[in-house]
């Protein structure tokens, strides 16, 4: 009962410490067999930092689990200004695994934002994206992500090949990290598949190196971004699919500058079998290493807009 605390003062609304209420859900699961049951009469009710910034674990779950038939949208206009969980954004996780204690103390478990790779910066307006997922109850142990999707995304109705969109993406990044780790990957999804499969999204390598990816369920577009991505620029990715060609066009741009960098297209999209997607965000590559660099890749979502021909 998350609610429950010595003073019972405001029935229905937590008044003990955050922590404290969090060590309460730790300690359940420490003494499961593997689920614990938390009750609330309310869904949104811990704030973290300020008015504005919701518990991500809380708001995630009830933006995926209490869906009243609004989350996904047509279209999607989103700048970050305030915490997007808020607005119907969710990112997977494993609840057993977002537990962290201090290294070497026995304190009960918390709930920790380090145990996700996504956070909403208050201060850059965007969602900050961190390589090297970690797990383990001190953050010590590099997590396989073979079989998760690990994703932050917003829901959309079903956006492919039958009509004309646009989608754009803009993002800053602050540290490519290693030449072990997985690429940075931002674009759309399918909720039910894999990152590679049922997609249009940039992956970006440890060396600035970009490669624009197309997928259905089994065949797959690769473009190859000729421009050279740096750090501290922030960029503009455009998609446009027509559907009466059957092309996706594709332009990386400065985005302060508009200036163009790269133009790309992928003819007979429309031939890719199951070519349709229904999320649009970033996500954690799935890999099967288990090495991976010491300084994680570091970036910024800063932007995200998907229109259709109906200009929603």
């Amino acid at each position: 009962w998350l609610e429950s605390d010595p003073w019972n003062l405001t029935p229905g609304w937590p008044s003990a410490h955050k922590y404290t209420i969090w060590s309460n859900v730790g300690m359940a699961l420490a003494v499961s067999d593997e689920y614990t049951w938390c009750w609330s009469e309310h869904t949104d009710y811990l704030r973290t930092v300020g008015k504005d910034l919701r518990n991500p674990f809380l708001a995630s779950v009830t933006n995926q689990t209490f869906n009243t038939g609004r989350e996904a949208t047509v279209g999607l206009k989103e700048k970050f200004l305030s915490d997007p969980l808020g607005r119907g954004w969710y990112f997977d996780f494993d609840m057993l695994d977002v537990g962290r204690r201090p290294a070497g103390s026995e304190r009960p478990l918390t709930f920790h934002r380090q145990a996700v790779p996504y956070v909403w910066s208050v201060e850059e307006h965007a969602v900050r994206v961190t390589g090297g997922w970690r797990g383990g109850r001190e953050g010590q142990t590099m997590r396989v992500l073979r079989n998760q999707r690990r994703r932050y995304v917003h829901p959309l109705r079903l956006l492919g090949r039958h009509e004309d969109w646009s989608a754009e993406f803009e993002f800053q990044i602050e540290s490519f990290g290693g030449v072990v780790d997985p690429p940075m990957v931002l674009g759309l999804f399918h909720s039910g598949q894999s990152v590679d499969r049922q997609t249009c999204s940039i992956r970006i390598d440890a060396e600035g190196k970009g490669v624009l990816v197309v997928a259905g369920r089994q065949r797959e577009h690769r473009i190859a971004i000729t421009a050279l991505l740096r750090k501290e620029r922030s960029y503009r990715l455009t998609m446009t699919y027509t559907n009466g060609a059957q092309r996706l066009s594709a332009r990386l741009a400065e985005a302060d500058s508009a200036e163009v960098l790269w133009d790309g297209t992928a003819a007979q999209v429309g031939g890719l079998v199951g070519w349709e997607m229904d999320e649009a965000g970033a996500a954690q590559w799935d890999v099967g290493a288990t090495s991976m660099a010491k300084q994680p890749y570091r970036f910024l979502m800063q932007a995200v807009r998907v229109t259709r021909a109906s200009g929603k």
